[in-house]
């Protein structure tokens, strides 16, 4: 099982029509108005401005590629990361799962200020919400950073809890979204926005302890839509250990390089340099331009984009070495 959509948990239509209110209020939609300064912007536009979204892809030629690099292969390595229904392992999920807890809070801003708990019940389900102006910082949950934030909005039914901390400033924003299910499953979400720079950054961890298939996995994420550049890092429990890393100019060149955590030699360290027609155009990609990594080295200088997977360079997240193997690990705790 690939699970998806974890907030969806809410039923969220519902919810917002047992508050009495109607539409959503968020920056990834061309026909809503933009978020005012006292609601945070949602992120999932923006992480497709400038990020490969396999949701259209060409055909006849992916199957030319590795059989780990193909998007049009099942959980290979850019199917995981950039098609939209690879769940949980991929980026797109968890980024819309924040979106809709963002959505939510957004629908409530009226609230925030008055520490009342309150409930919504449409009849066939009742949410219960809190709010907490008292608390000034959060240690994000997996990740051990500390963020300063002005609230934290509390969300809880019989199936899942979500706490919300965030803080919106002169042209900054930073959330911390974390969640609990009742089948075991856990994540956490950190989001930063620099809107005068333009720069996005988010951080996702989740457990999903399925008994059939459970994942653990991690990844960052950086981007700069106005730029259209990205970076990203990811790791998870997939494959005995998979690993991946890379990024670039969504308009331009884009690297990626992986690994796997097992010792068949079959799974070394290889790299693809590529660019957005060989993912969405209708010219067959070169299978040659899939390079073992210890037979040719990345060189950022007559390649750019290898940049984004040497590490030590500026514009390289590096390789993750964690992911939350428990659900303690992803423990939410607040600060003062």
């Amino acid at each position: 099982m690939r699970l998806k959509k974890s907030s969806q948990i809410f039923v969220l239509c519902l919810f917002l029509v047992f508050l009495g209110i109607a539409g959503c209020n968020s920056s990834s939609s061309d026909d809503a108005a933009a978020p005012s300064a006292s609601q945070l912007s949602t992120y999932e536009e923006d992480v497709i401005e400038c990020t490969p979204y396999l949701a259209v892809s060409g055909e006849g030629y992916f199957d030319e590629w590795a059989t780990g690099w193909s998007p049009e292969t099942e959980f290979s390595v850019l199917y995981k990361l950039f098609h939209p229904d690879s769940g949980v392992e991929g980026i797109y999920d968890p980024i819309e799962s924040l979106d809709e807890y963002i959505e939510i809070i957004n629908e409530i801003s009226e609230k925030w200020d008055e520490e009342e708990d309150f409930t919504a019940n449409n009849g066939q389900e009742t949410v219960n919400v809190s709010i907490n102006n008292t608390v000034s910082s959060i240690t994000v949950p997996f990740w051990g950073n500390v963020v300063s934030i002005d609230r934290v909005i509390t969300m809880e039914n019989d199936t899942c809890t979500c706490n919300v901390g965030f803080t919106i400033g002169e042209g900054e924003e930073r959330c911390v979204a974390h969640y609990v299910h009742a089948n075991g499953e856990t994540g956490v979400y950190y989001a930063h926005r620099n809107s005068t720079a333009g720069d996005i950054e988010i951080w996702s961890a989740c457990y999903a302890p399925d008994d059939a298939d459970p994942f653990y996995g991690a990844f960052k994420w950086k981007g700069n839509p106005d730029a259209g550049t990205f970076a990203i890092t990811q790791y998870t429990n997939s494959a005995s250990g998979s690993n991946v890393m890379g990024g670039g100019d969504i308009d331009g060149n884009m690297s990626f390089i992986a690994k796997r955590g097992d010792t068949d030699p079959s799974n070394a360290e290889y790299y693809i340099t590529l660019d957005i027609d060989d993912i969405e155009g209708d010219n067959p990609i070169d299978p040659g331009t899939i390079t073992a990594a210890g037979v040719t080295a990345p060189d950022p200088d007559a390649y750019p984009s290898h940049a984004y997977i040497t590490s030590g360079n500026a514009s390289c997240l590096g390789y993750l070495t964690s992911y939350p193997s428990t659900a303690a690990s992803l423990a939410w705790t607040l600060g003062d």
